[in-house]
């Protein structure tokens, strides 16, 4: 028996094209040689929101969009098997239904034969969701790479073997290299090969680099002192690429190095010679030949104060240690334990604390910050027997407020709280807001302080570190 569909000979049975065409679900439309739709199944008009027969005898090409029918029909006379769902241009190729709504649709076309009579098969997948998700995709990749080349951190996109694909203008602004001279080129910013190795085999075993401090080569030799990161992208498994970002410290690392050695000379170069005009001041005093104690006694009193900054800077600069890696701390308890220091140290002072304080977690060191404003407040109060109020607002942040009894800062501790650089403190003990207040700038906090009806507030916000202790 003649099978009219391949034209040979089979024992199979003939199945009309239309009993085919309808147990396929995909909307399926066949053509003729001059591309007139000869037949349709259920699904096309689904897809076309029309009735089958009212495709029937429609050239194909006027189911597109008039402004794409060239291009179409172009398609149709130079594929007669394959699948097509982009226009030369990558336009996605669309169908425009009797309602004029356009669809994107991926066809997958096949030439077959009916009793010796030569037909496109047509098999039609609307991609609407696809044609979303690649936009959804490029604008996606669009805003990362606007991103990458605003970012003002020095940014690289390396292949797994270390050839730069990407490098953005802080880096050229950083580095010296424009994007164009390194691009295909192998990172060139380590200053020895074995570092270089090493990241590399980090990197490819996976591993996430955080903060990794080293020293970059600029493109003029300078050296740049950095903080690494990378971050590896897999694919199947594999590390595909490489995110690299390199923020330059070497200011930072200056400032470090130029205050650690400011404080080796307040710790031990001037310490040691104010301890010897103090001992020297003394001597004066005690000599009852002396014609001058009223000099010898100012004398003694501003080198005390001076040894007393010393040993403040002294607990500030180990308090920052602290706040390198802080514990968290209950509130309740943190200025419960500041209520009971009070009695301790200070005669006939005495703390107010607010009610129902929460217990939610601060970083231990907060509890000096509230004790130098504590002090602060009883040391400068008006009152012989001065009481400070402590109250507590807890929302994202917390704010401890320390109230006394005072009628104004002085001009000196005003402008340092307004952060006016050319203030001076005046006196060691206003030391205790300089210390408070570096110490909540390292967790991310800050002072301020409101002065109303005879008393004095000073605020201190600070982060919270998550939800109430137990």
């Amino acid at each position: 028996m003649e099978d009219r569909h391949t034209g040979g000979k089979t024992a199979t049975a003939y199945v009309p094209l239309e009993t085919i065409l309808e147990s396929i679900p995909d909307p399926v439309l066949l053509l003729d040689e001059s591309h007139q739709i000869t037949a349709v199944n259920d699904a096309a008009g689904e897809l076309f929101d029309c009735r089958p027969n009212a495709l029937v005898g429609t050239q194909w090409a006027e189911c597109c969009p008039a402004t794409d029918r060239e291009a179409f029909l172009g398609l149709l006379e130079t594929t007669t098997d394959g699948r097509l769902d982009r226009f030369e241009d990558g336009a996605p190729i669309r169908i425009e239904t009797l309602a004029g709504e356009r669809r994107p649709v991926e066809i997958t076309v096949e030439r077959i034969y009916d009793g010796g009579d030569s037909f496109l098969f047509c098999q039609c997948r609307e991609i609407t969701e696809q044609i979303e998700r690649e936009q959804t995709l490029r604008a996606t990749i669009a805003r990362l790479e606007a991103l990458f080349e605003a970012s003002p951190v020095p940014m690289m996109l390396l292949d797994a073997d270390g050839t730069i694909e990407r490098w953005n203008r802080a880096a050229s602004t950083t580095f010296g290299w424009e994007s164009a001279t390194v691009t295909d080129e192998q990172y060139p910013l380590f200053t020895d090969a074995e570092t270089r190795e090493t990241f590399m085999e980090r990197v490819l075993d996976g591993e996430r680099i955080v903060g990794l401090e080293t020293t970059h080569q600029g493109r003029d030799g300078s050296l740049v002192e950095v903080e690494l990161y990378a971050h590896p992208l897999t694919e199947g498994g594999e590390v595909s690429s490489i995110i690299v970002s390199a923020i330059d410290v070497t200011e930072l690392k200056q400032r470090e190095q130029h205050l650690g050695v400011l404080h080796r000379i307040m710790r031990h170069t001037l310490r040691n010679k104010l301890n010897v005009i103090y001992a020297v001041g003394e001597e004066v005093v005690d000599d009852e030949a002396s014609d001058q104690p009223d000099f010898s006694g100012r004398l003694i009193d501003a080198t005390e104060e001076l040894i007393q900054l010393s040993d403040q800077a002294e607990r500030i600069n180990s308090d920052l240690r602290r706040v390198e890696s802080p514990a968290p701390v209950a509130l309740d308890a943190l200025l419960a334990s500041v209520d009971e220091r009070v009695g301790e140290q200070h005669d006939g002072a005495s703390v107010q604390l607010t009610d129902d304080i929460p217990p939610v977690p601060v970083p231990d060191i907060a509890r000096r910050i509230v004790e130098q404003l504590v002090d602060h407040a009883v040391e400068n109060a008006d009152s012989e027997t001065p009481v400070v109020e402590v109250d507590v607002a807890v929302e994202r942040r917390i704010v401890i407020s320390v109230t006394s009894e005072r009628e104004e800062l002085t001009e000196g501790e005003r402008g340092f709280l307004q952060r006016d650089e050319s203030a001076a403190l005046l006196h060691g003990s206003r030391m205790n807001l300089a210390h408070a207040e570096i110490l909540a700038s390292e967790l991310g906090g800050q002072l301020a302080a409101a002065e109303q009806n005879g008393q004095t507030t000073v605020n201190v916000e600070l982060p919270r570190l998550g939800p109430e202790l137990n």
